[in-house]
């Protein structure tokens, strides 16, 4: 998504800001040299625009707890000018996790709405009606702003209306059923439950496809081009996820045990430095298992590692491959798709691991591996 730099984290997740928010100072730049703005709008704007934020936040939260109940972590959220994104490490396999992480962010604006909804009844029954009826008015009427608000009410309720608005519209938008919207990936996990992922996916993303052309020709039609442009980032995310999940289909019809190296190099704990440096120049292979004398696997010896121990001026000769060792790792089974060993290799961020079988090493495979074999299944099949 680019660079973004982080503000906050809240719950263990990271809360970032996409570099995208350098083009509200121009803007601000802007208001504030309009005769009829002034100082007392721009804060106002820029206070109310914080909470739109903050509620976009708690919506992206609402789908990192519902990931995180699932045991699913969430990597960060990162927030736009334009939307907000939980970057959640995978879905829940099942068609129902996967509904209920997606409607946990709606939820989430369902409940700060009616909150704010209750609170405006109490202070002023009638604003809503005729803040909502001018805002309609507003949107359908070739893009004017609206006419007028109720005499005498205050800025923070003025505020607190909008949000509502603000949230209804996350709600609306987002139930969308275009796929990747939540609404889209809640039709996608209906579907799952009757078909496979691939095919649900396929029928979700044309719907979603075929509903943001429709955005797109009704906001040109009432003049609303920043719809527009959500129309077309729908469309393109729908082709991007579609291309996605057929690579996440294609990469796991394979297991580990199809693509392990079956061959390869044991070292032990009194290999030197000069034999490492004669494999490292003379070796297709850049990364090694190392084993103790009664044979049992004793750690992993990959290439950066060997590089620091050669680029080493104080070294012994005795036992030295141990300090350059990684002693804590996980062992691959030759029955796991292709999607579980990458994830294995990305949690652990260890790119060469041991494939184990009834407690005895019988292969290794690496990232760079994984990714010659399914590009030369590519080649083949296709």
């Amino acid at each position: 998504m680019g660079p973004s730099i982080q503000i906050a984290k809240i719950l263990g997740i990271p809360i970032k800001l996409h570099w995208t928010f350098v083009f509200l100072i121009p803007l601000g730049m802007y208001l504030m040299e309009m005769p009829n703005f002034g100082s007392e709008n721009l804060l106002f704007f820029s206070v109310l625009f914080i909470l739109i934020s903050i509620c976009v936040i708690l919506h992206e939260y609402g789908h990192a707890l519902a990931a995180k109940y699932y045991g699913i972590k969430t990597d960060d959220i990162i927030l736009s000018p334009l939307f907000g994104v939980a970057r959640i490490q995978k879905l829940p396999d099942s068609p129902l996790g996967e509904f209920i992480v997606a409607v946990a962010g709606p939820a989430v604006n369902i409940l700060i709405g009616i909150i704010f909804f209750i609170y405006l009844q109490i202070v002023n029954p009638e604003f809503l009606s005729i803040f909502g009826y001018e805002i309609y008015h507003s949107l359908f009427s070739e893009g004017k702003r609206v006419a007028q608000l109720p005499d005498g009410f205050s800025k923070i309720n003025l505020a607190i209306a909008i949000l509502i608005l603000v949230n209804l519209g996350l709600v609306v938008f987002n139930l969308i059923p275009a796929f990747p919207m939540d609404g889209g990936r809640m039709f996608r996990a209906i579907l799952h439950s009757f078909t496979d992922k691939l095919t649900a996916t396929k029928v979700a993303t044309f719907l979603g496809k075929f509903i943001s052309i429709l955005i797109i020709l009704l906001s040109i039609r009432y003049h609303q081009y920043g719809i527009a442009l959500i129309g077309v980032f729908i469309y393109y995310m729908a082709a991007s996820e579609f291309r996605m999940v057929k690579g996440e289909a294609f990469r796991n019809q394979f297991h580990i045990g199809d693509m392990m190296k079956t061959e390869f190099t044991r070292l032990d704990s009194f290999t030197t430095r000069k034999q490492i440096e004669y494999l490292l120049y003379r070796s297709h292979e850049k990364n090694y298992l190392v084993f103790d004398q009664e044979n049992n696997l004793k750690g992993i010896l990959i290439k950066d590692k060997i590089i620091e121990w050669l680029d080493s001026e104080n070294y012994s000769f005795e036992n030295e491959i141990d300090n350059y060792l990684i002693m804590d790792f996980p062992t691959l089974n030759e029955n796991m798709i292709t999607d579980e060993a990458l994830e294995i290799m990305r949690t652990s961020n260890i790119r060469f691991l041991p494939i184990e079988k009834e407690n005895e090493i019988i292969g290794v495979l690496s990232r760079s591996v994984i990714y010659e074999f399914m590009e030369l299944k590519k080649r083949i099949r296709y």
